[in-house]
């Protein structure tokens, strides 16, 4: 008997010998006071067989025959080795035409002490950045496309800059389609205008920032190279002459 199995003897004792009432034995044992009486009607003091359970010592009538068991472990360690579990399921209900659940693979792996290779992604540790000291010091960009007009009209874009020590809004503004470059350079624009140039700019990973060339560099006679020169010129022209926040 395990020991869960002699304390339900030794309280069933107590309860017939009346130094437990029903309700305390089944208290203690965590079962109904019905079952309790049952196990009392039950009791034998010259034997214990009264507290195991019928099924003790019996095979479940389910359960698969040691030929299905033992191929699915020779499997898992030979043909389909350094598999994980749904992986391994796979081909054996696929491939190996066996008929078990994944439970089932997972419960016979670890009965013969056959670990799931799969290993766990350590846990990303991420620290939020301190905003800020000042006004100006920080200019947030984001873009949200959305229907701002309820269906009364077409999809809107509202794209803007706040900045990131107050969260003050620095510009704002609604464009048809998507966000582009056009749309930021206008709204960083408007911006500069209202409370000059910030010391630096944060964004996100939007592809409107990024380069699309497989490259990754504009060759220097193409015409979106030229044309970016000249717009850095004019605007380093124009922006030097705004004075900072």
């Amino acid at each position: 008997m395990n020991q869960k199995q002699l304390q339900r003897l030794k309280v069933i004792e107590n309860a017939v010998e009346g130094k437990l009432t029903v309700v305390e034995a089944a208290v203690l044992l965590g079962i109904s006071p019905r079952q309790v009486k049952r196990y009392k009607a039950r009791f034998d003091p010259q034997a214990h067989e009264w507290v195991l359970h019928g099924n003790d010592g019996r095979e479940a009538p389910n359960r698969y025959p040691d030929a299905v068991v033992e191929q699915i472990a020779a499997l898992a360690t030979g043909k389909y080795k350094g598999f994980n579990d749904s992986h391994l399921w796979e081909k054996l209900t696929k491939i190996e035409k066996l008929t078990v659940s994944r439970e089932t693979v997972r419960c016979i792996l670890r009965s013969r002490g056959i670990r799931s290779p799969q290993k766990r992604r350590p846990r990303k540790y991420r620290t939020r950045r301190e905003r800020k000291a000042q006004f100006g010091m920080m200019a947030l960009a984001d873009a949200s496309r959305h229907d701002w007009l309820e269906q009364r009209g077409p999809a809107l874009t509202l794209m803007g800059f706040m900045d990131d020590a107050t969260s003050q809004v620095l510009a704002v503004r609604f464009q048809l389609g998507p966000e582009d470059t056009a749309g930021y350079l206008t709204t960083l624009r408007a911006m500069v205008e209202m409370h000059g140039i910030p010391c630096s700019l944060y964004r996100d990973q939007h592809g409107t920032f990024q380069r699309n060339d497989p490259t990754g560099r504009l060759r220097s006679n193409s015409l979106d190279a030229r044309r970016r020169r000249i717009w850095a010129a004019s605007w380093k022209s124009w922006a030097s002459r705004r004075s900072p926040p």
